[in-house]
């Protein structure tokens, strides 16, 4: 038995490594570098931390930071401001690795102030090391974002950025059991000293991950430009969308509050009880505990609970038990007595019910809430969501820290005026203040759960929610607020409707039938539809009272239909008098139908003879709905006869309902008749909607139909689409990639031109991105740009023909049609290789590059480069960005030099080149290859022409002849027999002309 080899074994454990935590190969490095970047920063920034509060509240005291807060949020807000006024002056690199080394390098100078006790030097020194340590914090967060957004498109972050953040909880435990041992060798102070070469040693990390892919960090200071949606930017908040964002905002305003006011009487309960070394052992003591209570809710809690208790219940966790533990407190306070447990004489009830509040405080802080905020902004339009994104943590965080600063002073300056002497009332008071802002945190979070369905619900209504979008919505809460608008907004009742069948279908029915009685007609419909797939027993009263007044015929159909199947034990005399020729066809064919699948013999030989009367009726109606009833029934018996007539049917709509029944009885032997009826205009929709059906088993038929290149273009796109939505019918229900998707990839790789472009085209149309989640787990990125790559290769040969095929060097009407054809080809690539991009980055970034790109304006050209500049990150982005300027042709050739190298050629020669590039060619310009090569007396490769003799298109089979007619006669008149036969007219004509 032969034993693999190391290297594949380690290969195969990394592969299962990454399998694991939900990674792409080619998304392991960077996620490991970034994490490591992110692990060592943050463990700099943690001893920072504890030194600095150890060091602040021995010489200050917890009095001190209130003017802390104050002070912070005008410097944290200047830093944002900084920051971005960086970005725009300099290169993102060069500002990403100038903040991480200048966020560090002052630690070196406050560790030497603390040895000079020359004056105040020591206590200034404390108090700006303290306000440092929030300034790097916002520093550090803010290069984390940037570099991440930068390093992965919007997909891969989804995967990776929970790993990369997970290392500020792995620091946690590190830099807090390490601290200890830090102050029993190094002391206090120096702690500040190894904090800094921590954070030297993560800017050392940055400054290779910017090394290595410097090409996703633009070379040019980035402009502002932002994207609009029209259909906000046209349209005032309605009061819907204000009363979620009021408590949106609320609900991150008390939180921040709440964070502070915490911390307050936790580092107040620190300065009471410890000494400074000792408050920095305990605090590191401290993290490393919660952080390994992090780790474990992060990893295997977190995701659990949000999908057990929903988006909601799961933020209110957090207040909820801040309220408990702080009236606990507040209880234990009162008594002024000691938990007598044998604990030591300094550890109070207060001081354990604070430690208490901050332990979970961080602890559901970091984990649950901060797994639940970001979705909490879903519900917003597109348009507005980015800007109430950024408010909120840019501008309202920061007021928030200040404001709470200044209310925490005002407070004890009024304790301390009412009762000086008594000390104790001002614990009580915080510790009052922290339930008060628990409980309206609380209160802010259940107003957003009661407008956040409603919003949704109109999002729905005005078309802006999609499938796709359910899978982030609190299906709970959007269902009982469905629920409660469709009985109190009759006339939103559609959009409601159609959500419910989104988020509830199996819940529809017991919602819906007590208002059928009180719904239009069409409403009606639509709500038998979405209920008939799942009949309830229950429902049968309210179904019995509409079917009592008599609705129209396609509702009375439909209410029969699903009052018959919702019960158990039907009798079936019930539905027999619904046979007669009396009554409408409609209501008739549904009723044979229901009798040949629950009837004795007898039963539905009388049924079969009604549906043989309406199959061969002269009336469409009868035949169309005589047809809708074969679909619906188990068994079709003797009535599969008449299948061959229905496909020949004079009517359209007989035709189509007759493939609806081969899609639905899963006839192989019709499946030809489906593949045919893609051919022409009027059943085309039907035949693919017919072949989706039947899921896994018409994929071998679609397979040859996609492949064989001699079908007319616009039936291989049909097929296309339908492999694409077989796929996502498969990946909506199942995991993995299915059979259909691997297919429409595998075509996507070995195809060029139109074909690739059609193809690419379906992918990113499919909904839910299904399609770029296949090509992204079949190919990679590394695989799209290969792709990216080819295109821009075959780009070159066409800018080395168009400097080589100059009017200069050749002339006339064929020639000007082959640079005319060459130029077309070129825009074409171009859009290939925008198509290939929107798998690896926002759909919306790159629509508006190709909208400015597009445009005359210079100023419009430049921002669109910009926007590419700013977005791309691919290896051969300088070279794409140079033939998108407006230069020259040489220039263009010369950017692409390292992927084609270019060597100029007579006209002779370039022809023949292009001919030997025919599988990439275009059908035009390939035929004008033929005909310059004729005009100009050009001699080609005999084995290429007669090969494009076997071309599917047939003008450029009528450029071959044409040119063998001029350039070799007897090749020419062996041929024609042959090409009297051709299929195209024009081919067969010309042969023809030819021998006459």
């Amino acid at each position: 038995m032969k034993l693999p080899s190391p290297t594949r074994l380690k290969g195969y454990w990394i592969r299962t490594i990454l399998e694991w935590v939900n990674l792409r190969p080619e998304e392991g490095e960077r996620t490991l570098l970034m994490f490591a970047f992110h692990t060592t920063t943050a463990m700099g920034l943690l001893w920072l931390e504890y030194s600095a509060i150890a060091l602040f509240l021995e010489k200050y005291g917890a009095k001190w930071l209130p003017v802390i807060y104050i002070a912070s949020s005008v410097i944290c807000s200047g830093l944002g401001v900084l920051y971005s006024w960086l970005q725009r002056i300099l290169p993102l690199r060069s500002v990403l690795v100038a903040i991480a080394i200048l966020a560090a390098l002052p630690l070196l100078v406050f560790r030497l102030g603390l040895e000079i006790e020359y004056g105040y030097i020591t206590v200034v020194t404390i108090f700006l090391l303290r306000l440092w340590m929030d300034a790097v914090y916002i520093l550090n967060d803010l290069n984390s974002q940037v570099t991440a957004n930068q390093l992965f498109n919007i997909r891969e972050i989804k995967r990776t950025y929970p790993l990369v953040s997970s290392g500020l909880l792995v620091a946690d435990v590190l830099s807090g059991f390490s601290l200890p041992l830090l102050l029993l060798f190094v002391g206090l102070n120096n702690v500040v000293a190894f904090g800094s070469g921590m954070m030297l040693l993560g800017a050392l990390t940055l400054v290779y991950i910017c090394q290595h892919y410097q090409q996703a960090f633009p070379n040019s200071p980035a402009r502002q430009w932002e994207e609009m949606e029209p259909d906000f930017a046209v349209r005032q908040p309605s009061e819907s969308l204000r009363r979620y964002v009021i408590p949106l905002f609320a609900f991150f305003i008390l939180g921040e509050a709440l964070y502070l006011l915490i911390e307050f009487q936790y580092m107040g309960q620190l300065e009471e009880t410890l000494d400074g070394s000792a408050i920095a052992g305990f605090l590191g003591i401290f993290s490393g505990t919660l952080g390994l209570f992090e780790l474990v809710t992060q990893w295997f809690i977190s995701s659990r609970v949000i999908d057990r208790f929903g988006l909601f219940l799961s933020a209110m966790v957090l207040p909820g038990a801040l309220s408990v533990i702080g009236l606990v407190t507040l209880a234990k306070m009162a008594s002024w007595v000691k938990f007598d447990i044998g604990l030591p004489s300094w550890i109070t009830g207060l001081f354990i019910g604070v430690v208490l509040l901050r332990f979970v405080d961080e602890l559901l802080r970091f984990t649950l809430v901060a797994s639940v905020e970001p979705v909490l902004f879903q519900a917003l339009p597109l348009g507005l969501r980015s800007v109430v994104q950024t408010t909120v943590q840019g501008i309202a965080k920061p007021m928030t820290t200040g404001i709470t600063g200044l209310g925490i002073l005002a407070t004890i300056g009024l304790l301390n005026w009412a009762f000086p002497n008594f000390e104790p009332l001002r614990h009580w008071v915080f510790i009052l203040m922290v339930v008060i802002f628990a409980l309206l945190w609380l209160l802010s979070t259940w107003l957003m759960r009661a407008n956040y369905g409603s919003l949704l619900l109109i999002n729905a209504e005005q078309g802006r929610l999609g499938s796709a979008n359910t899978n982030f919505l609190d299906t709970k809460t959007v269902f009982e607020e469905a629920v409660r608008r469709l009985k109190t907004e009759p006339n939103n009742r559609s959009a409601y409707i159609q959500l419910l069948s989104q988020i509830a279908p199996e819940k529809a029915s017991k919602v819906l039938s007590p208002l059928l009685v009180e719904m239009s007609k069409d409403l009606q419909r639509q709500s038998l539809e979405v209920m008939l797939p799942y009949p309830n027993p229950d429902c049968l009263k309210d179904v019995s009272g509409l079917i009592d007044q008599r609705p129209p015929v396609e509702v009375l159909a439909l209410a029969l239909r699903y009052f018959w199947l919702a019960q158990e034990d039907l009798n079936i005399r019930t539905i027999k008098p619904y046979l007669q020729p009396a009554v409408d066809p409609t209501v008739r064919a549904t009723a044979a139908a229901l009798i040949m699948g629950r009837g004795t013999p007898k039963e539905k030989f009388e049924a079969v003879k009604t549906l043989r009367r309406m199959l061969t009726s002269k009336k469409e109606q009868e035949r169309l709905m005589g047809t809708r009833a074969l679909a619906e029934m188990d068994y079709l018996e003797s009535l599969v006869v008449y299948i061959d007539n229905l496909l020949r049917d004079k009517s359209l709509k007989v035709r189509c309902a007759c493939l609806e029944v081969i899609a639905a009885k899963r006839f192989e032997k019709y499946y030809p008749s489906l593949v045919k009826a893609l051919y022409y205009t009027s059943t085309r929709n039907a035949a693919r909607i017919a072949l989706v059906k039947q899921g896994d088993e018409a994929i071998p038929l679609l397979r040859v139909l996609s492949e064989d290149i001699h079908k007319p273009d616009v039936v291989r796109r049909q097929a296309w689409m339908a492999l694409g939505e077989i796929g996502r019918l498969h990946a909506l229900t199942e995991k993995g990639t299915p059979e259909a998707m691997k297919h429409l990839v595998q075509q996507l790789m070995s195809s060029w031109g139109t074909t690739r472009r059609n193809i690419l085209t379906i992918l990113l149309k499919i909904p839910g991105e299904v399609g770029i989640e296949a090509v992204m787990n079949q190919l990679g990125r590394s695989g799209i740009e290969t792709l990216i790559e080819q295109e821009l290769m075959f780009l070159g040969q066409i800018y080395g023909a168009l400097l080589d095929l100059t009017s200069k060097k050749i002339a006339g009407l064929e020639a000007d049609l082959l640079r005319q054809g060459l130029n077309d080809l070129q825009q074409d690539l171009v859009e290939v290789c925008f198509l290939l991009m929107k798998f690896l980055y926002p759909s919306s970034a790159i629509k508006a590059a190709e909208f400015n790109l597009a445009s005359h304006s210079r100023s419009n050209i430049a921002l669109g480069l910009e926007i590419l500049d700013n977005t791309l990150d691919i290896p051969n982005k300088k070279a794409f960005l140079s033939i998108l300027d407006r230069r020259s042709l040489k220039e263009k050739l010369a950017a692409l030099v390292d992927l084609v190298p270019y060597q100029p050629m007579n006209v002779s020669d370039r022809l023949r080149r292009l001919i030997e590039l025919r599988h990439f060619l275009s059908d035009w310009p390939l035929a004008c290859c033929f005909h310059v090569a004729r005009a100009a007396h050009c001699s080609l490769a005999p084995a290429a022409a007669l090969s494009c003799l076997r071309h599917p298109t047939g003008f450029v089979r009528e450029a071959v002849v044409a040119y063998l007619k001029e350039m070799s006669p007897r090749a020419c008149a062996e041929l024609l027999p042959v090409l009297r036969n051709d299929p195209d007219p024009l081919v067969a004509a010309q042969a023809q002309e030819i021998i006459g």
